[in-house]
């Protein structure tokens, strides 16, 4: 991610915002558990460093809780990842579909982003609808994704390295290069 993103986005019936440390106790009624605010925090920090970009999901003014979205870099290059949660009451209503077309188009605002994609269990018929009905195609049970338009096809093998496997990889395609070379020498047994 190198653009900073927006704190905000607003939707026809949505304010999607960036979650902030104050938010601790109405994320906390919506999902209950230990450390939350730590967890609150950390969705901060992921911000402000621009490892993931996590908002929570209003109502317009910011009267009620709906959820969350997070949009995060993908192993893939070219490629994010999105994930999002809605309280069960609010479910049924569009507003995890209005959220992800929202999020969707703010990362094809970043450069090289290509495609996007969503994981979820392959038998949580609501996220699947929600990718469905946002535009999302499935690529495997369970993997949703959509591409910029006009954008070729991501190859879900050509994924980034990961840190410290740089080298390895560096490593495998000079090996493919000499192996290519002697191949062509007939240099190797056949």
């Amino acid at each position: 991610m190198t653009q900073s993103p927006p704190q905000r986005l607003q939707t026809e019936r949505l304010i999607l915002r960036a979650w902030r440390t104050t938010d601790a106790p109405i994320f906390n009624l919506a999902m209950p558990g230990p450390d939350v605010a730590k967890r609150i925090d950390k969705f901060d920090r992921d911000f402000r460093s621009n490892t993931a970009w996590g908002y929570a999901i209003f109502s317009t003014g910011e009267a009620q809780l709906y959820g969350g979205i997070t949009l995060r870099r993908s192993v893939e290059l070219g490629a994010m990842e999105l994930d999002f949660w809605l309280q069960q009451s609010w479910t049924k209503q569009g507003f995890a579909t209005e959220a992800v077309k929202a999020v969707t188009e703010l990362a094809f605002s970043q450069p090289k982003v290509q495609r996007v994609r969503i994981l979820c269990g392959a038998k949580n018929d609501s996220a699947t609808g929600v990718a469905r009905r946002a535009g999302y195609r499935e690529r495997a049970p369970g993997e949703w994704d959509i591409t910029r338009s006009g954008a070729m096809p991501v190859d879900t093998a050509n994924k980034a390295p990961s840190r410290g496997a740089g080298r390895a990889w560096l490593g495998a395609i000079a090996a493919a290069i000499v192996i290519g070379a002697l191949a062509a020498y007939k240099l190797l047994p056949r």
